[in-house]
């Protein structure tokens, strides 16, 4: 299966919510831009890689940021165009003035790439972007077996990064590691319910991390329980 309309069909993803986010999406992203220290303003230029539905996009716009995107599908790219968005394919991303960026995002992005054309991928990232500027990347967790879920719940899915990897392909690309870590689990989004079940979740989280630990991995930190990992890489001055 490729990124053709029967996988957007299986996302459920279409123009008519495209752009949209949820209270728990906005907390989130908000959390992962404040991830990269970066002062936002209405001059803030972000990319966001794969944008699949929008969510992110809209986060922005809703901010007041520039925003532009990437993907290979060409409805995608028709409705985020149509939605005022700037748009790109690879082929143009290529073709963009370095140092137009001031953060980049990719969501759920790297593992669709293949092993041997990541460190590629990750230096034409790093070419848009400007110096000091932040790519921040979520996928599956290859440290953890809760990260098999995501990583083989997608036919399109091709890599499994783990944190070591990760930091070995963000050098070779010429970044600067500023963070790897597990995702964000927001406390709060709007629900009592949810906000018990993330404080549980996380109070146990950490605690199984931790024993994981000091029992496995003789006092390594591990984002064991997990499903995704965060990373969050600089360009240098």
């Amino acid at each position: 299966m490729q990124y053709s309309a029967d996988y957007l069909q299986w996302k459920s993803w279409n123009p008519t919510d495209f752009g949209g986010f949820t209270m728990r999406e906005e907390v989130y992203f908000g959390q992962v831009v404040a991830l990269t220290g970066s002062h936002t303003s209405n001059s803030t230029k972000i990319l966001e890689l794969g944008f699949g539905n929008g969510a992110f996009l809209g986060f922005g716009k809703a901010n007041g940021w520039h925003m532009a995107g990437v993907e290979l599908n060409p409805e995608l790219l028709e409705t985020a165009g149509a939605a005022g968005f700037e748009v790109m394919t690879a082929e143009s991303l290529a073709k963009a003035e370095a140092g137009s960026f001031d953060v980049a995002v990719a969501f759920d992005v790297l593992e669709h790439i293949p092993q041997d054309q990541l460190a590629a991928y990750l230096r034409s990232i790093r070419r848009v972007l400007k110096p000091g500027g932040h790519l921040v990347a979520r996928f599956p967790n290859g440290d953890s077996p809760f990260g098999l879920v995501y990583q083989n719940g997608d036919p399109t899915h091709v890599t499994f990064l783990g944190s070591e990897k990760a930091a070995l392909y963000g050098t070779a690309a010429g970044f600067e590691v500023v963070i790897i870590r597990g995702d964000l689990r927001p406390f709060w989004s709007g629900s009592i319910k949810r906000l018990a079940q993330a404080v549980i979740a996380r109070a146990i989280g950490a605690l199984v991390d931790l024993t994981v630990a000091n029992i496995i991995f003789n006092g390594r930190r591990v984002a064991f329980c997990s499903p995704n990992l965060l990373v969050v890489f600089k360009v240098p001055t």
